[in-house]
């Protein structure tokens, strides 16, 4: 398991679930990161390109091992969260490098300029991006297959 830890954020500041956690990020027995509350929220329902509380959803993609996964940034950090077992856990969490000029509707398939996220992708392997259309049918489908 790849972690980056970010620290600042309105998902990701410090709390005493442990490092790494914060209001929307709680801390497993096993150290694995999962999203709650608003943030679990966001990332089941918002749509490639749309924001809320802080936290803008980048891209949606189904992994070699067939669960769904979305890249999403705030302003302190960038990540990757995929479905299993019906919660969206953390895959990978890092401070986010904002590059000048770059566009907020378009990020590439491969993690962008972000070499954490790209290696978390590369590892994961993306079997399928989904466009607009499967996106809004997972959404409404509450990410089940």
């Amino acid at each position: 398991l790849v972690v980056g830890v970010a620290v600042g954020g309105a998902f990701l500041a410090s709390s005493p679930a442990g490092p790494g956690a914060g209001p929307g990020i709680e801390t497993t027995a096993d150290g694995r990161m999962v999203a709650n509350n608003t943030m679990a929220v966001t990332l089941a329902s918002l749509q490639s390109g749309e924001s809320a509380k802080a936290m803008q959803i980048r891209l949606s993609m189904i992994d070699e091992g067939g669960r769904y996964c979305r890249q999403f940034e705030t302003s302190a950090s960038t990540g990757l969260a995929c479905l299993e077992g019906g919660k969206w856990m953390i895959d990978t969490l890092a401070p986010a490098i904002h590059t000048t000029g770059q566009s907020d509707a378009f990020v590439m398939a491969d993690g962008g300029s972000d070499p954490t996220i790209a290696a978390a992708l590369q590892r994961r392997g993306v079997r399928e991006l989904l466009d607009r259309d499967q996106e809004a049918a997972a959404i409404a489908a509450g990410w089940k297959k």
